[in-house]
């Protein structure tokens, strides 16, 4: 048990270096001199040096955070949604993969593009593969707008027969002024999105300053680039609350069950709720438990119907199907 613990410490502490690494490190310039009397950080197990100076281009600097708009969460989070920087939300399950698509929009919602339009005018770019629309469906406009507040105006998609092509559109549409996000669509762990391919896609959303999410449909966490990623599964939504009551039989706000699986210093499991008026995340507090609560009754909704007129079903065989031809007697 002791070594068991000692190992849990150890794997913390490695994942809070690698975090301070990829993106916590406080910036320093190139050529500045390292030492006490700055506001240089004095860890060596965050420093690269080369002569006690700053080695340009190797230097991770601080990423800006895109808020989720509960504080908790974005602590849970490591901070929030990197601004400049790729990250992935994972559907570990095809059936999960609405509930991925709609928590990938609401965090890009809240990005507004550097020195572009507003963030509640600015464009979403959200391109996916026809293998992925054949398993998910499109994206239908009235949800949208009813859960996430999200004007169809605002969306372009873009669906593409190959993943080489769709490739090709993030790195084209990542330098475009004006959007607020992009993100890109594909089903399973392809081997041509590699740990070299999600690189390239980090630098581009790093030169440009603007979120490239990756949103992936029934696949597992494998070796990316990717500051931050998210596992993400549908979670029951709480009823509506009328002067602080739960209201029986209602349903509120759309809800998700994630699970912070890089980019944090440690793993965290969390529920966020999604309101359309504010346009922000709100965490549900107490443990996360995606099971319906016991003492709620089910949504008192119409049950489908039993099919009545159903087609006729075909004729039945002729009898003489099949069967030797009778011989001839005579």
């Amino acid at each position: 048990m002791a070594s068991r613990a000692v190992s849990k410490e150890l794997l913390r502490d490695l994942r809070r270096q690698i975090a301070a690494i990829e993106d916590d490190t406080p910036r320093l310039q190139p050529g500045s001199d390292i030492g006490d009397g700055g506001n240089a950080p004095t860890d060596s197990a965050t420093l690269l040096r080369e002569g006690g100076r700053a080695i340009e281009g190797l230097r991770f600097t601080r990423a800006q955070r895109v808020s989720t708009g509960d504080e908790e969460a974005d602590r849970l989070m490591g901070g929030g949604l990197p601004r400049a920087a790729l990250s992935e939300v994972i559907a570990p399950e095809t059936r999960d993969t609405g509930a991925a698509m709609a928590l990938a929009m609401a965090l890009a919602l809240r990005a507004g593009p550097p020195g572009g339009p507003s963030r509640s005018h600015a464009p979403l770019l959200w391109a996916t593969t026809r293998q992925a629309f054949s398993e998910a469906g499109m994206p239908w406009a009235p949800g949208l707008a009813d859960l996430l507040g999200l004007d169809s105006q605002r969306l372009l998609v873009a669906a593409v027969p190959r993943l080489a092509d769709l490739l090709w559109i993030a790195g084209e549409a990542a330098p475009l002024a004006g959007l607020c996000a992009v993100i890109l669509e594909l089903r399973g762990n392809p081997a041509a999105c590699d740990l070299a391919t999600t690189r390239r896609l980090h630098m581009r959303a790093r030169q440009a300053g603007r979120p490239v999410i990756l949103l992936r449909q029934a696949a597992r966490p494998e070796a990316s680039a990717a500051l931050l990623r998210l596992l993400v599964r549908a979670a029951p939504s709480a009823a509506v609350t009328a002067f602080g009551v739960p209201v029986d039989g209602t349903i509120g706000n759309p809800a998700f069950h994630l699970t912070v699986d890089k980019g944090a210093p440690e793993r965290a499991d969390l529920i966020l709720e999604w309101n359309r008026d504010d346009q922000r995340c709100v965490l549900r507090p107490g443990k996360p438990d995606i099971r319906q609560p016991a003492s709620r009754s089910p949504h008192p909704g119409a049950v489908v119907s039993l099919s009545s007129y159903r087609p006729d079903p075909g004729r039945p065989s002729w009898p003489g199907l099949a069967q030797p031809p009778a011989r001839n007697r005579g």
